[in-house]
């Protein structure tokens, strides 16, 4: 009995345990599958300390159960009125129930350090640089050059699920099992989703979503007018300024191909182009001739081909475009 419970109270403080029963992985699945048909003692085992967390986790346990509920449990999990096991003699049972009074109250005093811990996670990459990003809740972020994402280190199963990013990401959001809503703040704009994949673009006091699948409400708080909600739907673009938005129909291929190693543009302004430049490769771009700010191009190359990129711009625009390291000058083409 003794070993047994042993085994029990270790299944409750895993991490990787809490995380499985909160939030099962086909990877997760396999490992306590394995784990359990080692024998069927593990199997028992690990059943009751399931429906143990599933029971804590819809009580909302941030504080330590009642004597009465852990009398209760306890009684549960010692099934006493299975015929096969021995009557607990009454000095015995007593100290069963203290030691398990004691027990609940630290796993108590445990999830709930655990669900508000408030330690920061930052993600920054540099010019030219991606990448992929596992948040505590299995969803998935890749997070483009020159953004940073900041979230707390642990989210627990009542806590809220927020990030905070600035730059550019694709999200690929899980679908809890109990619809706990997802948010990214950008600026003054905050997104809200349950399970959606969609890319967010902030920079230089704009910030942009586009919706792949799933669906999306937006909110501001940095204009009255624009306070009230905005839903969108798949294959939609809205992009929010300081007083103004729009809402659209777009490509979203266009807008996600970064997040494959390609940059696909599609009537593009040299004038976008150059800012895509500056904030994601850390260029300095110098339009000579502002009649070319607002030329129009489309095509597409690997993203780390911005040799290709202004090989193409040159041969559709007849224009010169000239590097120095980080500095590129557009201008018309002299001769």
């Amino acid at each position: 009995m003794y070993e047994r419970d042993q085994m029990l109270e270790k299944l409750l403080l895993n991490d990787k345990f809490i995380t499985w029963v909160n939030y099962p992985t086909p990877a997760l699945d396999q490992y306590w599958l394995e784990w359990q048909n080692e024998s069927s003692e593990r199997e028992e085992i690990l059943s009751e300390a399931r429906q143990l967390v599933q029971q804590m986790n819809s009580s909302g346990q941030a504080k330590p159960l009642s004597d009465q509920e852990v009398q209760t449990m306890w009684q549960n999990l010692q099934n006493q009125d299975n015929p096969s096991r021995p009557n607990i003699k009454m000095y015995s049972r007593k100290y069963w129930i203290a030691a398990s009074i004691i027990f609940f109250i630290s796993f108590g005093i445990f999830l709930y350090l655990r669900q508000t811990e408030k330690v920061l996670i930052t993600h920054q990459t540099t010019y030219g640089e991606t990448q992929s990003i596992v948040l505590p809740d299995s969803s998935l972020v890749i997070l483009n050059a020159n953004s940073s994402l900041v979230y707390t280190k642990n989210w627990g199963v009542s806590s809220e699920r927020k990030v905070i990013l600035e730059g550019e990401a694709f999200f690929d959001i899980r679908h809890t099992y109990d619809h706990r809503q997802f948010f990214v703040k950008a600026n003054s704009v905050t997104i809200e989703v349950l399970g959606t994949s969609f890319n967010v673009h902030n920079r230089r006091d704009r910030t942009q979503v586009v919706l792949q699948e799933g669906k999306v409400s937006l909110y501001t708080d940095k204009d009255a007018s624009l306070r009230s909600e905005i839903t969108m739907q798949p294959g939609e673009l809205v992009e929010i300024t300081d007083t103004d938005y729009i809402q659209r129909e777009v490509d979203v291929n266009t807008y996600t191909a970064w997040t494959q190693d390609e940059l696909i543009f599609s009537g593009t302004s040299i004038a976008d182009i150059a800012r895509m430049l500056e904030d994601n490769y850390g260029l300095e771009i110098h339009i000579q001739d502002n009649s070319l700010a607002n030329k129009r191009f489309t095509g597409r190359v690997a993203s780390g081909d911005l040799d290709g990129l202004f090989g193409q711009m040159k041969k559709v625009f007849q224009i010169d475009i000239q590097q120095n390291r980080q500095q590129v000058i557009i201008g018309s083409n002299s001769r």
